[in-house]
């Protein structure tokens, strides 16, 4: 048991020294309690997802409020982006800060992306989080610092002040070493120019493992090596965590762990399989081990919670790892030119995203300062009946436990049935791979497709 909760692959997870995170922050989320389950099912931490905040922000009532008084008081678009993602990560910090005592600060974190435009400038990017940071206003908030060379600057500097930072964007053992040492060289600095402090900063690397296997997934398809594929991504993580035992480790490293030091640990992100090859708990199961942070997207969740596989993962099969990828470089793979690329296109990504957020709220706003109105339907005599259906609803939580898969709405369901509700951003994922598909089936001679469906499942 868990505070009077009952127990869960996530507590599961925690007994084997694993941390347990969801990619997942929303106004609704937060405030409709569903953040308050999850904590209770065993998340320990929650990362913005830009992509979800975008969608909601255009899509949804959650930030109306907030964007009318915000544009009545004249407050420039980039402020009112940056006072709503804050107040969400302020009031999920608020939420997760007993864990974050109960973990003597390793845990209980929000996590906040700054404007990913800074990734390539030291002084913009200090800039950039000493003020986000000063935004939310809870020393139980990260923000999020781009592991490129201007970036790992910035988080020497950040470490060195006494900020807790996500280092992100990391696509292979070298840029975690070099993560690792820009941490180190903050730690050492903050040491020698302080007697004392009121405690260490937290840092976690966040290390992209699915992204990695997209990649190269395509690349031994081209050279015709697909009994390869879906093992790159686990191996590169494998080797990551030999590296992290091997840093965080020896007399030096124990030097400062007198001074309450923390290791900077890896935090495998993009942790939902983007093939439809792999199981969907597929990176989960193999990477389970000590002094770790997992994070979910809540699809994963939902998936893992329900038919996840817990041991000791990590762990196991290393040599195996390192001689895949030895096997990857001796086909040509340039490893680490691959991580760079990932990289710079996720990076390239981000920026997309957060000027998406960016028209988005302009967009809102206009609609808003217009007096623009959703069409209301009224029910007229079944209003009552309506009303006090809805209100039923909402005492039991009815949408968000759709969200997580809870089948004891339908007594005959099961979770499978509910997938639909996590598939667009699988698919968006596998676009490419469709498209070559298509393309490939079409060179083959193949005019027709037949779907054949039932109301339980669809084939083709």
């Amino acid at each position: 048991m868990n505070g009077g909760q009952a127990m869960t692959k996530l507590h599961e997870l925690h007994e084997l020294g694993q941390s347990t995170w969801l990619n997942y922050m929303r106004r609704g989320f937060i405030e409709s309690g569903e953040l308050r389950q999850r904590i209770g099912d065993g998340i320990q931490g929650v990362t913005a997802n830009a992509a979800i905040f975008e969608r909601v922000a255009a899509a949804c009532a959650d930030y109306d409020d907030d964007v009318r008084r915000e544009a009545a008081a004249g407050t420039p678009l980039k402020e009112i982006q940056e006072h709503l993602r804050a107040h969400d990560a302020r009031t999920a910090a608020d939420f997760l800060h007993a864990i974050f005592e109960e973990s003597a600060g390793l845990d209980g974190f929000a996590s906040l992306e700054i404007d990913p435009a800074h990734a390539q400038n030291t002084d913009l990017t200090i800039a950039a989080a000493r003020h986000m940071g000063h935004q939310i206003d809870r020393g139980n908030s990260m923000v999020e610092i781009p592991a490129t060379p201007a970036g790992l600057e910035a988080v020497t500097a950040l470490i060195g002040d006494g900020q807790s930072v996500n280092i992100t964007h990391i696509f292979s053992v070298e840029q975690y070493e070099r993560a690792a040492q820009a941490y180190l060289d903050g730690m050492e600095y903050l040491f020698r120019v302080n007697n004392q402090w009121p405690f260490t900063p937290t840092a976690v690397a966040s290390f992209s493992v699915s992204a990695i296997d997209s990649a190269i997934d395509d690349l031994l398809l081209q050279m015709g090596h697909p009994e390869l594929q879906g093992l790159a991504g686990i191996a590169m993580a494998k080797a990551a965590y030999d590296r992290y035992r091997h840093i965080f480790s020896g007399p030096d490293w124990e030097k400062m762990v007198k001074k309450e030091a923390r290791p900077l640990r890896l935090k495998w992100t993009r942790a939902t399989p983007r093939s439809f090859s792999y199981p969907d708990t597929y990176y989960v199961d193999a990477l389970i081990g000590p002094d770790t942070i997992v994070t979910f997207s809540p699809a994963t969740l939902n998936a893992f919670l329900d038919h996840g596989t817990v041991s000791g993962s990590l762990t196991m099969d290393l040599d195996k790892a390192k001689a895949h990828l030895a096997r990857l470089a001796e086909l040509g793979l340039d490893l680490e030119a691959i991580a760079e690329q990932l990289q710079r296109q996720y990076l390239i990504a981000s920026e997309k995203q957060f000027q998406a957020i960016m028209a988005a709220l302009g967009k809102k706003r206009d609609e808003l300062e217009s007096n623009w109105q959703p069409m209301r339907l009224a029910l007229a005599a079944e209003t009552s009946l309506f009303d006090e259906t809805f209100q039923q609803l909402c005492e039991d939580r009815v949408m968000g436990r759709i969200w997580t898969h809870d089948t004891t709405l339908w007594p005959a369901a099961t979770p499978q049935q509910l997938g639909w509700l996590n598939l667009l951003p699988v698919m968006r994922e596998n676009v490419g791979r469709l498209r070559q598909m298509a393309q490939k089936a079409a060179a083959n001679g193949l005019t027709h497709a037949v779907v054949i469906g039932s109301p339980a499942v669809t084939q083709t």
